[in-house]
C-alpha cells in the first residue's frame, strides 16, 4: 500500500506543525478526557477536506495512534481531484456576501459573473445568476428537492446559480459531492439560510451581482485511506469510520474518531481477536475511499466476524441554536440512531438505548444503510452495525471543538460500543 514516493513525505514540516499544534493528553486521564483531547487534537488541524494537508495530518497522526495501540498501521493511497477555494464571494452594490462552490467545482473567470440576478423559475434565465432555495436537509445533494432541483435550473441556461441551503445557525451548509448524478454544467455556489431572504429579494428585483468563485485545481492528488491491522484468533472484527469533512467537523467526525481510537486500544488490550480498523478519506466525495478500500483491501466476507461503522456525529452534546450561536442542551437529547443487520440487531438492541441516547435501534437496510455503510452492505457482509448522530453544526464552519462535546458524552458512547463488540468477541 505504501509507495515509494509518498506525497505525505513532502508535507512533513506542515503535518507536524499541525500535530505539534494539536497537542497530546496527560498520561492517567480518564477515558472521557482522553477522548476530548482527540476531538480537540483533530480540531486544530485544520479543515479536513480530502487530500488538503490537514487530511494529511490526520492520516498522519491516525497512523501514530494505531500504531501505538498495537496495530499495525499504513496509507492506503488513491487519487481524487482536488479543487482548493481562494476567492468566493457575491459581491453586491453594498457589500459582499460570502459563498461556497459545490462540488465538482466549475470556476468563474477570475473576475467573476457579472450578471443580473434571477430568480429560478423566472420565464427566462438566459445570461442571468439564478437564485434558487433549497429545503433543510443533511448536506446531501440525493435528498429530496435538492440535486435534481439544481440541475434542473443549471439547464435552464443560467450563468450560475447561487443555492440557498437552510440549516439551524444560517451559515452555508456544505453538500456532499456526487459526480455521477450532478456534475454541474455551469458555476454553483451554496449560500447561508441568513441571506437568504435578501437574496431571494435581489432576485426579484434583478439586481446585478458579481459572483466569484476561484481556486486552485489538482486533477490527481493523493489522498489515503489509514488501515491498521493485528493478527488474532478467529474472523476479523473490523471496525471502520470517515476522516474527512468540509470543514474542521469536531463533532461531525473528530467525535467518531476519538471513540475509533479508544476501541483500537481497549480491543488491542483486552482481546485477542484479529482486529482489522479503517479511517476513510473522501467521505464528502462521494465515498471515494470507502469504495478504494472495499476495491482492494477490504477481507471477504466470509472472514469477518463483526464489522462496526462509526458514523457521522457519534458523541455529540445536546446543542441548542439562538441567534446562528451553539450551547449546551442540557435538557435535550443526543438524537443518536443505531442500526443493525438481523445477526447483530440484538446485541445492538442490548448495548445500545435509552441509556446511552440512541433514539432509534433499526434493521440495516437499503434506506436505512448511509454513508461507507451503503457500499459496504452491498459488498456482502452479514454482520453489520452503523452508529450515527445529529448535529445543528453539521456541515458548517461552526462545527468546532468547544461546543461539540463532553468527556460524559464520549465516554457513554464508547462503553456502549465496547459493550456491543463484546457480543462478538471475548474480552478480559
Amino acid at each position: 500500500m505504501e509507495p515509494t514516493d509518498d506525497p505525505f513525505r513532502l508535507r512533513r514540516r506542515e503535518v507536524l506543525a499541525m500535530m505539534a499544534a494539536a497537542g497530546t493528553v496527560g498520561a492517567g486521564a480518564s477515558p472521557g478526557a482522553a477522548m476530548l483531547e482527540d476531538v480537540r487534537a483533530y480540531d486544530a488541524m485544520g479543515e479536513h477536506r480530502t487530500a488538503t494537508p490537514a487530511d494529511h495530518a490526520a492520516s498522519q497522526w491516525l497512523r501514530r495512534r494505531l500504531g501505538a495501540a498495537g496495530l499495525q498501521a499504513e496509507l492506503q493511497h488513491f487519487e481524487v481531484p482536488l479543487f482548493v477555494p481562494e476567492r468566493r464571494e457575491l459581491r453586491l452594490a453594498d457589500g459582499v456576501m460570502p459563498v461556497f462552490p459545490a462540488w465538482p467545482v466549475v470556476q468563474t473567470p477570475a473576475a467573476g459573473i457579472v450578471a443580473p440576478l434571477a430568480s429560478h423559475d423566472a420565464p427566462s434565465l438566459a445570461g442571468k445568476i439564478a437564485v434558487v432555495s433549497l429545503p433543510r436537509a443533511p448536506g446531501l445533494w440525493e435528498a429530496p428537492g435538492m440535486g435534481e432541483v439544481a440541475l434542473e435550473v443549471c439547464r435552464r441556461g443560467p450563468r450560475g446559480v447561487i443555492a440557498i441551503t437552510e440549516g439551524p445557525t444560517g451559515e452555508v451548509v456544505a453538500m456532499n459531492a456526487v459526480p455521477t448524478r450532478f456534475d454541474w454544467p455551469v458555476p454553483v455556489v451554496l449560500a447561508g439560510g441568513r441571506d437568504g431572504a435578501r437574496l431571494t429579494a435581489l432576485a426579484a428585483s434583478g439586481a446585478e451581482a458579481t459572483l466569484v468563485s476561484t481556486g486552485a485545481f489538482t486533477p490527481k492528488a493523493q489522498a489515503a485511506n489509514v488501515v491498521a491491522r493485528r493478527p488474532g484468533e478467529g474472523r476479523a472484527i473490523v471496525i471502520s469510520t470517515p476522516k474527512s469533512g468540509w470543514f474542521h467537523c469536531a463533532g461531525e467526525r473528530a467525535t467518531g474518531l476519538a471513540v475509533f481510537l479508544h476501541l483500537a486500544d481497549w480491543l488491542s488490550r483486552h482481546s485477542r481477536a484479529e482486529l482489522l480498523f479503517v479511517a476513510f478519506a473522501g467521505h464528502e466525495l462521494n465515498y471515494h475511499g470507502g469504495a478504494a478500500f472495499m476495491a482492494d483491501g477490504a477481507p471477504p466476507a466470509d472472514q469477518v466476524r463483526l464489522w462496526m461503522h462509526i458514523g457521522a456525529n457519534a458523541a455529540m452534546q445536546p446543542l441548542r441554536v439562538s441567534l446562528g450561536a451553539a450551547a449546551p442542551d442540557p435538557g435535550g437529547s443526543p438524537r443518536r440512531r443505531v442500526t443493525a443487520t438481523p445477526a447483530a440487531l440484538d446485541a445492538a438492541r442490548r448495548a445500545f438505548g435509552p441509556a446511552a441516547g440512541y433514539d432509534t435501534v433499526a434493521e440495516m437496510n437499503e434506506a436505512t444503510a448511509v454513508g461507507e455503510p451503503s457500499i459496504i452492505r452491498h459488498a456482502g457482509y452479514p454482520v453489520m452495525a452503523g452508529i450515527i448522530g445529529a448535529n445543528p453544526l453539521f456541515h458548517t464552519p461552526l462545527d468546532r471543538a468547544d461546543v461539540v462535546t463532553t468527556p460524559a458524552e464520549l465516554e457513554t458512547v464508547a462503553a456502549a460500543a465496547r459493550g456491543f463488540l463484546a457480543g462478538f468477541v471475548a474480552v478480559g
